[in-house]
């Protein structure tokens, strides 16, 4: 048995160290989070946020907006993600960053942890207090919301956030390493501080908006997968039913669909930016939400996390008894 181990970590201890270091920032990332105002990640969503005022020009034409949203896009991702891919490279210890790396982009893994904070508030009916902490966490405005608009946002976000903040980064990382998870949520982040469906944004955010698209259609799928198998027949209905409803999210909508037949609640329906009321598609209908369904919105996605935690620790496992028994 000594020998078999010892053989197993000479030919497939890289693998191994790779699962090893992907399960640490998972776990550590979802119990011992960075404080949102020291993640270099929303530092660059704020860098987006302030280059937008000084080249975003709505009374441009829109072939100007989008080309002047895709200079700025160029012009945030591809020097900072250069440097730092640089640097992955030349470290001694690589399997440091690596974990760096994953660790800052599983960040959006511990709203949670403020979903259950905007509960509580709710709870004991200190709305101010709920909108004060979900604000930092969407790009819609949230002052004018009311309870059931306060519930709904924060199902939504609890929802959508294990798209990018989870999924994304163990798919990523399985394709081709740290590198091009950093790169995929650089685009994620920025394609949040200039949501489309902000009347600002519906040019200058475009270009930048389709490719987070592309980008984040498998691991959305994988997602909606999982949350289908703890939904049942309806989510695996929802999963393949086509819908031809226009949303400038539809990858959201589809999650937001799966989450609100779950729990059998409303979600989706206009949003405000700027003061700005937006119409957007209801993903589902069903009773307007109340705080309660927040608590079940948390239980039902940390099942669809813990199916992904128990995937990266049973993966190797697996791996290790084929070995033994090719042995």
């Amino acid at each position: 048995m000594v020998q078999f181990f010892e053989e197993l970590i000479r030919q497939d201890g890289q693998l191994f160290g790779h699962f090893l270091v992907l399960l640490s920032a998972v776990i550590l990332s979802r119990i011992a989070p960075l404080p949102r105002n020291l993640q270099p990640i929303i530092w660059l969503g704020q860098l987006a946020k302030e280059l937008a005022v000084k080249v975003n020009h709505t009374e441009r034409s829109s072939i100007q907006q989008m080309t002047a949203g895709v200079m700025a896009a160029i012009l945030l991702v591809i020097p900072f993600w250069i440097i730092c891919a640089f640097l992955m490279q030349l470290a001694a210890y690589p399997w440091f960053f690596d974990f760096l790396v994953l660790y800052l982009c599983l960040s959006d893994a511990c709203f949670k942890q403020i979903a259950q904070e905007i509960r509580l508030a709710l709870n004991s009916d200190d709305k101010a207090r709920a909108k004060k902490l979900l604000q930092p966490w969407v790009a819609q405005d949230t002052q004018s919301l009311s309870e059931v608009g306060i519930c709904k946002t924060t199902i939504e976000k609890l929802a959508n956030s294990h798209v990018y903040g989870v999924v994304a980064t163990i798919f990523y990382f399985a394709v081709a390493g740290a590198p091009l998870v950093l790169a995929v949520r650089m685009v994620k982040q920025i394609e949040m501080a200039w949501p489309i469906a902000d009347p600002r944004f519906k040019n200058f955010g475009i270009a930048i908006a389709k490719l987070n698209t592309i980008l984040q259609i498998l691991p959305n799928f994988l997602w909606a997968f999982t949350l289908t198998i703890l939904t049942g027949p309806l989510g695996y209905k929802a999963l393949i039913q086509t819908t031809n409803v226009p949303t400038p999210f539809p990858l959201e909508h589809l999650i937001q669909r799966i989450t609100g037949i779950a729990i059998n609640i409303e979600l989706g329906g206009p949003r405000k930016y700027l003061a700005q009321r937006v119409a957007l598609p209801y993903a589902n209908k069903g009773r307007q939400p109340v705080a309660q369904d927040i608590g079940n919105a948390i239980s039902y996605t940390s099942k669809g996390f813990g199916i992904w935690l128990g995937l990266l620790i049973t993966l190797p496992l697996l791996w290790s008894m084929l070995r033994y028994v090719q042995v």
